[in-house]
């Protein structure tokens, strides 16, 4: 995958589940951020998302390169 600036761009994996369940958790908590409250975001919720997107879909990540 191409490298943007100080991010790479790359295709999800499960193993990006703590670091996504991290972020939206983050994100959960400012108003407006999800239409999810941060109780609702689990690792099982996070987990079953990117399993569906790894077997039938397509997803990415950034990676803050620094």
């Amino acid at each position: 995958m191409p490298t943007f600036s100080r991010y790479n761009i790359r295709l999800s994996q499960i193993e990006d589940t703590p670091k996504v369940l991290s972020l939206y958790r983050d994100v959960a908590e400012k108003p407006g951020g999800l239409a999810r409250l941060p109780f609702e975001i689990t690792s099982h919720y996070v987990e079953n998302f990117l399993k569906a997107t790894v077997s039938r879909g397509l997803g990415f990540v950034a990676v803050d390169n620094n």
